[in-house]
């Protein structure tokens, strides 16, 4: 994964008296693909392009961090109404989770991504942080997170449960109504011992 989504001189301090959190627009669609290609090795900015465009990323209420001087984005936290139904196995892996699923009006954190250099220093909650009335509006967030990323604990850690897992990425999910959770974690447990049978 990419270190530094630019190259250039600016420290760690530097960035941070400079830095504001605000929703991304459709205007800062190019600085977004850019990040998006160094940060996962996408090929190309039409390949992350319709990354986005299929997960129906919402850039209006998305958030970023960004520059004040030269408005270069640092920190992105990506949003789409994409459902868990159809952005992950989860049908053929427990299909009583994935029909109370089809019941939840669904956000899909796309990706959240910072440069290393502000990593570390609170810019993460920052960017929750003004993402949370937005996130009130729906039942359930869900991610998936690649196996070979270090963020498993951090979603934990935010109340994310782990709804499964396969040879990709792990899913996670939050609500902030503790029965939709209890309801998922019950389908989860009821799966769970069916298959150790």
């Amino acid at each position: 994964m990419v270190r530094h989504f630019y190259n250039d001189n600016k420290t760690t301090n530097d960035l941070l008296d400079n830095i504001e959190i605000s929703l991304t627009s459709y205007s800062d669609a190019e600085n977004i693909l850019e990040i998006l290609c160094k940060t996962f090795e996408i090929p190309s900015f039409e390949d992350a392009l319709m990354q986005l465009v299929i997960t129906n990323v919402d850039l209006n209420n998305s958030i970023k961090a960004y520059d004040k001087r030269d408005n270069k984005i640092y920190g992105i936290l990506l949003l789409g109404h994409f459902d868990i139904n159809r952005g992950s196995p989860l049908q053929r892996v427990n299909p009583f989770l994935a029909k109370l699923f089809k019941t939840f009006n669904q956000l899909n954190g796309h990706s959240f991504v910072i440069d290393e250099r502000l990593r570390g220093c609170g810019l993460d909650k920052k960017i929750l942080n003004k993402s949370l009335e937005y996130f009130k509006q729906y039942d359930i967030i869900w991610c998936g997170v690649e196996h070979e990323l270090n963020t498993h604990n951090y979603w934990k850690r935010l109340g994310f449960v782990e709804l499964f897992s396969n040879h990709n990425a792990k899913f996670y999910a939050k609500s902030f109504d503790k029965n939709i959770m209890l309801e998922i974690l019950i389908l989860k447990l009821l799966h769970h011992e069916k298959n150790i049978y």
